[in-house]
């Protein structure tokens, strides 16, 4: 009898650790899909060809996700669409789910172009100074990249 109350015994207290480990588990996993918080404003780029693993690493040199492993999961896991390239407008009170959502959507991504209309009478300084205002590039290499 008391050989069976000692393997009882054992048993439930395995059970019982097995069971908060679980619930930690579950807990990590949880937050680490949340927000990192904050509300900072955050300019984000992901570049033609990059990796998945690549941006994740990326998003959490930013701060905007808590814990890449995690993140590189939730992406397989949940079948997210093909990262686009682009700059995207993020925030630090965006989830997991809202980062990813916002980087496979084409038309989430600021464009990095504009028009420029050439007027008679203006001097090619004053293209070259809007183009550098606008993509924040010091005048001289836009100057570089159109003497090219």
């Amino acid at each position: 009898m008391k050989k069976s109350k000692k393997i009882i015994i054992i048993l439930s207290a395995f059970l019982v650790l097995i069971i908060c480990a679980l619930a930690g588990v579950l807990v990590f996993y949880n937050n680490s899909f949340k927000a990192v918080g904050g509300d900072t404003p955050v300019e984000f780029t992901v570049s033609n060809g990059e990796s998945v693993k690549t941006i994740i690493s990326n998003l959490k040199e930013k701060g905007l996700i808590k814990n890449e492993k995690t993140a590189y999961f939730y992406y397989v896991t949940n079948k997210v669409d093909s990262l686009k390239a682009g700059l995207y407008p993020l925030n630090k009170n965006q989830s997991v789910k809202e980062i990813f959502e916002t980087l496979s959507g084409s038309n989430n991504a600021i464009e990095e172009s504009f028009e420029v209309m050439f007027i008679p009478g203006n001097r090619m300084d004053y293209y070259i100074e809007r183009i550098a205002a606008f993509f924040h590039y010091s005048e001289e290499e836009v100057e570089a990249k159109l003497s090219d």
